[in-house]
């Protein structure tokens, strides 16, 4: 409404004479508030990351569960900054534009080039920026929501492993053997799980949290292992063995016994059934598993292990699982990342070895069942026959349940709502805005297009040159705000994951865009061009030129 209060003082006389004057630089662009808002975003971006990640080094960080409000405001600046950038060097571009094809440009081109770029624009810039913050709010948000739950949902599946996670109930016997008893476990049938409705595959892993490898006994490297694990390589030969071309570099492992979160999986089971996030390795996961196939007696370990250890590819040490015999095993590969294992936890340590293996040297213990469910299959029908068959569950983890008990959260859900309704909100006001601008430009430029009918320039040119005005105005804003909301979701979004503590954000946090969300826009984007041409059209038709070329009131 501010706006209107210096425009009611005009006499009609007055603002028509307005019209014709140069424009001046524009308050903004003479102050350059677009620069003071691009660094005070980029400024509270670099200290709050410096303050945040001093405080998980120092121990101190405590994560509230609640996002901080001050990075909608620094990143709504970041917009606003970004978009006024745009506008104030976009008339240089247009300029450049027009001077490159200067001898190919059609009467159309022509005429929408020079009105754009030589506007000065009030009313084509107010409408470049209200496009591109609108557009760019709205991917932002989007971006935003996305990232948030299916971050949320990254992290249920990760840590249970896969859709549903089962541990069933095993008859046991005790035995008296000399001063000591050994308890003795019955394999309950385990082809039962992949005859149930709804399983896709199942597989069988087995967990121990207090597991112990020894390292230093007899170690033997593979040639071309890094510190870090050798991140990248194929850590392993065409037949599935460890390359044993150097077996100088014994000497370098550091002999100990290291505690260890230990993992025994069916390889290729595992791989058909588990949930993993494609982007945490560097090749697909499922070659660790296959080369664990193919050498049952090897074993991967973790980055921080073989740190710790100075381990490297083809190393053999040995592990001990469930307090039972050391067995020897060979580093087929080191990871940072495996599902089901959070690297963060007590003990840091993990390794994963091949389940046949463990059980065919060692005494039989109770393993999980994981179990992944075929597509539109539903956990309830799954639970309702494993009840009907009489299965024996001591515990059974539902990822999906799980996931939709975390959306329900109240807090959640208002985030939820809030970035929603505020995406709808701005594709609603980017239509309205839109139309009402062009409507507006349309019929104040009536005399314009009559002139331009009277010296011979057809309706088809006329439609053309706004056709061409929509793309320098509307369009290459459409385009920017891709661009704006595009960086601004790349900063801003990540740092959304400091809602959690560290040891949670297991797998990283990451900034993820839905294809759903874009062809959304993409539609929204066509149905108001579409709409704008159709209106556009109509009223051009229905000018009329003799009543235009009337100069009264002009």
């Amino acid at each position: 409404m501010i706006p209107i209060i210096p425009a009611s003082k005009l006499t009609i006389v007055e603002y028509k004479q307005s019209k014709t004057k140069i424009k001046k630089t524009a308050l903004w662009e003479l102050c350059g508030i677009d620069i003071i808002l691009i660094g005070l975003s980029v400024t509270f971006y670099f200290l709050y990351t410096h303050f945040t990640n001093q405080a998980i080094s120092d121990g101190t960080f405590e994560a509230t569960g609640q996002i901080d409000p001050l990075i909608f405001v620094f990143s709504s600046c970041l917009i606003l900054g970004l978009g006024l950038f745009f506008v104030r060097v976009y008339p240089y571009i247009l300029k450049l534009i027009y001077m490159v094809g200067r001898v190919l440009w059609t009467p159309a081109q022509y005429m929408a080039l020079t009105s754009v770029s030589c506007a000065g624009g009030s009313k084509e810039r107010f409408l470049m920026l209200f496009l591109i913050l609108t557009f760019s709010y709205g991917i932002f948000s989007a971006n935003t929501a996305r990232a948030i739950n299916n971050n949320k949902s990254d992290m249920i599946f990760y840590q249970n492993g896969a859709d549903i996670v089962i541990t069933e109930y095993w008859p046991q016997s005790e035995y008296l053997v000399g001063d000591s008893t050994e308890t003795v476990y019955q394999e309950p049938d385990f082809s039962k799980y992949a005859a149930l409705t709804g399983v896709e595959s199942a597989a069988k892993v087995l967990y121990d949290d207090n597991a112990k490898l020894y390292t230093g006994s007899s170690s033997r490297s593979a040639d071309g292992g890094e510190e870090n694990g050798g991140r990248g390589e194929k850590p392993w030969d065409s037949d599935g063995a460890p390359d044993r071309e150097d077996n100088n570099s014994a000497q370098n492992t550091k002999k100990g016994t290291a505690a260890v979160k230990a993992m025994a999986i069916e390889p290729i089971g595992f791989a058909k059934t588990a949930w993993f996030r494609d982007d945490l390795l560097p090749i697909q996961w499922q070659n660790y598993c296959n080369a664990l196939n193919r050498y049952s007696e090897g074993v991967i370990i973790s980055s921080s292990l073989a740190k710790d250890y100075n381990l490297k590819m083809g190393d053999e040490v040995n592990l001990s699982m469930n307090a039972q015999n050391k067995l020897p095993v060979t580093v087929l590969a080191i990871v940072d990342y495996w599902p089901g294992i959070n690297p963060n936890s007590v003990p840091k340590h993990f390794c994963i070895v091949n389940y046949s293996y463990i059980a065919a040297n060692s005494d039989l213990n109770p393993y999980s069942v994981w179990v992944k469910l075929a597509d539109n299959a539903k956990s309830e029908t799954l639970y309702a026959e494993i009840k009907e068959q009489h299965i024996p569950i001591e515990t059974f983890k539902d990822s999906t349940q799980m996931l939709i008990a975390e959306k329900n959260d109240p807090s959640l859900q208002g985030l939820n709502g809030g970035l929603t309704l505020g995406f709808i909100i701005t594709m609603i006001m980017s239509v309205i805005g839109f139309l009402i601008y062009w409507i507006l430009s349309i019929k104040g430029r009536t005399l314009q297009f009559g002139i331009l009918r009277a010296m011979g320039m057809s309706l088809k040119e006329i439609i053309a040159m706004l056709g061409y005005e929509q793309i320098l105005v509307s369009m290459s804003s459409i385009l920017m705000a891709f661009v704006i909301g595009g960086i601004t979701s790349d900063i801003y979004v990540p740092l959304f994951q400091n809602m959690y503590r560290v040891d949670q954000q297991i797998p990283p946090f990451i900034v993820s865009a839905s294809a759903g969300d874009y062809i959304k826009i993409y539609v929204l984007i066509a149905v108001m061009l579409a709409g704008g041409f159709l209106v556009l059209g109509s009223i051009i038709r229905k000018i009329n030129i003799n009543k235009a070329l009337k100069l009264g009131e002009d």
